[in-house]
C-alpha cells in the first residue's frame, strides 16, 4: 500500500507537491526522505516522478 505525504518540489523551487511512499517506508518513490511535516502550506500538484513510478508498477501488476 501507498500513501501521500505533502513535501518540497524536486526542483527546489519552495512549492509543496504530493509524492508518494510506501506506508512503512522513510523514502518517497521519487527517492526524497519522507517530510517530517508538510511546512504549513498546501499541496496542489502530484510530483511527476513519484507519479511515473506508480505507473511504471501499475503496469508491471497488470502485465
Amino acid at each position: 500500500m501507498y500513501v501521500m505525504c505533502a513535501g518540497l518540489a524536486l526542483d527546489n523551487a519552495g512549492r509543496l507537491v504530493w509524492h508518494v511512499m510506501a506506508k512503512n517506508d522513510t523514502i518517497t518513490l521519487c527517492g526524497q526522505p519522507a517530510p517530517a511535516d508538510d511546512g504549513g502550506g498546501e499541496a496542489g500538484r502530484n510530483c511527476a516522478t513519484c507519479m511515473a513510478r506508480v505507473r511504471e508498477k501499475m503496469q508491471v501488476r497488470s502485465a
